[in-house]
């Protein structure tokens, strides 16, 4: 966004506790332009809807700390991603609809043993998975996480805990990368970043004024 920008944010808190509008004009300077810095690579849409879902969220009339608008528009960014739970329901669904036109477990059983990358990297982007489950699917094994979805037993539990435990790792640090500045990224040597389907509203430009 445009240091023009990054002030219509910082007027939304203005407004909102008008106890800090008797700020210095130099302090409020200095706001404008800390904040134009560190949100200049969120667009302007993501970076309003971040500022009025933590200004929902505060509860004194205070300039929040930059840095949660950040990670609000980090993970705003991200679209509609599953909960852990949602994540391993489509798994299930993914499961069931592999197993269906199979006349017998001992033929699936053969089947699913041969998987491979491609036929995997293929169910990975069918309409059961999200891009962030698909990702955790290879990280577990697809054929692990098959058998114990099909199979049952005691293992199922230890099984789905630890795929949601590592699910909300993997959401957490997008989140965490999508929050750096990029030349963080470069020196890192995080080249991309995964595909982004954000909720943007339409009238999100006019939101401040």
């Amino acid at each position: 966004m445009t240091e023009k920008e990054a002030k219509k944010i910082v007027m939304l808190f203005l407004t909102a506790f008008p106890n800090l509008r008797d700020l210095p004009d130099e302090v409020r300077k200095g706001v404008n332009k800390v904040w134009a810095d560190e949100l200049a690579n969120i667009p302007f849409a993501i970076g309003v809807l971040a500022a009025r879902e933590v200004l929902r969220e505060q509860t004194i009339p205070a300039f929040p700390a930059v840095g949660r608008i950040i990670q609000k528009a980090a993970r705003l960014s991200l679209g509609n991603v599953p909960t852990a739970i949602e994540a391993w329901e489509s798994i299930r669904r993914a499961v069931s609809a592999t197993k269906e036109g199979c006349t017998a477990h001992s033929q699936e059983k053969v089947r699913i043993t041969r998987f491979d990358s491609r036929s995997e990297a293929e169910l990975c982007k069918s309409e059961f998975l999200h891009p962030l489950t698909a990702e955790v699917v290879r990280l577990m094994g697809w054929s692990s996480l098959y058998w114990t979805i099909l199979d049952g037993g005691d293992n199922y539990n230890i099984v789905r805990s630890q795929f949601v435990k590592l699910y909300d790792n993997q959401l957490l640090h997008h989140i965490e990368i999508r929050a750096m500045l990029p030349e963080t990224r470069a020196a890192l040597g995080i080249t991309g970043l995964p595909e982004v389907k954000a909720i943007v509203r339409k009238e999100a430009d006019d939101a401040t004024e």
